[in-house]
């Protein structure tokens, strides 16, 4: 009897433990950004657009992105609703908020390369995948992303389905997490991004609300 008590104990402890390896992140990840261009006009563009730091808040399927400039003021806020499957875009000089759909497939993606434990960020080992992207009639849609994500930053395996915009979702599918760094090289740049910092913690709702008082207007492309 206690040798059986011993063994279900054991296995209790051990599904518990494996339960909380598996759950899904939910925090803050601080990235800096770091632009790659032999052209000045285009670098200090690209500069402006995308700052020098993100700040990427992320809570069951729903994330927020904070983009700051060189002197640490806010640029420019995204979030993302997993239910309503839309991105918001807004500035802070601007009363209104862009959306447009994450459902449209505009690009194929196919995986290049894939290595694991190809190196080490903020101390977690992380697997490297290299995908292609591309469009036959959007230039933009041309580029290579470089992921290097770790097992702890873990996604349920049904995020992001329905985000077809850049195939997220196939993205997500392939690593299974967030990455701790990730690149973009769209030939004329690559912008990096890697982890500083990440903060394991629960977030408010609040953070990913829109602001109904606001005007909506749909992204025009």
């Amino acid at each position: 009897m206690i040798k059986q008590l011993t063994i279900l104990i054991t296995a209790i402890l051990l599904l518990s433990c494996k339960g909380e390896a598996e759950k899904e992140f939910e925090g803050v990840i601080t990235y800096k950004i770091d632009i790659q261009c032999d052209n000045k006009e285009a670098l200090a563009y690209y500069k402006n657009t995308f700052g020098s730091k993100v700040v990427f808040y992320y809570k069951n399927g729903d994330f927020r992105r904070e983009f700051y400039s060189v002197d640490n003021n806010l640029i420019r806020t995204t979030i993302y609703k997993e239910n309503a499957n839309n991105n918001y875009h807004f500035g802070l000089n601007n009363d209104t908020i862009t959306f447009q759909t994450a459902g449209i497939e505009n690009c194929k993606i196919e995986t290049i390369k894939s290595k694991k434990d190809e190196t080490t960020i903020l101390d977690l080992k992380c697997d490297y995948n290299t995908f292609k992207i591309s469009n036959d009639t959007i230039v933009y849609m041309n580029y290579k992303m470089e992921f290097w994500t770790n097992n702890d930053i873990i996604l349920n395996t049904n995020r992001f389905k329905k985000f077809k915009d850049g195939r997220y979702d196939y993205l997500i599918r392939e690593t299974k997490s967030l990455p701790l760094k990730y690149s973009m090289d769209i030939g004329m740049a690559k912008i990096n991004y890697t982890a500083t910092n990440i903060d394991y913690s629960e977030l408010k709702e609040e953070l990913f609300n829109i602001d109904e008082s606001k005007p909506l207007k749909e992204w025009d492309k």
